[in-house]
């Protein structure tokens, strides 16, 4: 029986700056969202006072 292996990038071949931008991007990605989330909660958070 044949084993089907699947072909997995692997780190250890290839450009270094390829793979930098490669994990890179998702990396900026998420904190780019979890940014906006921060900055969001912050604004609406602005809004709730004790003072009415």
């Amino acid at each position: 029986m044949q084993e089907v292996t699947k072909s997995e990038p692997s780190l250890t071949e290839g450009s270094i700056i390829a793979h930098m931008v490669r994990l890179a991007i998702p990396a900026s990605t998420g904190m780019i969202f979890n940014t906006l989330y921060n900055l969001t909660d912050i604004w609406f958070a602005g809004y709730l006072s004790d003072n009415k």
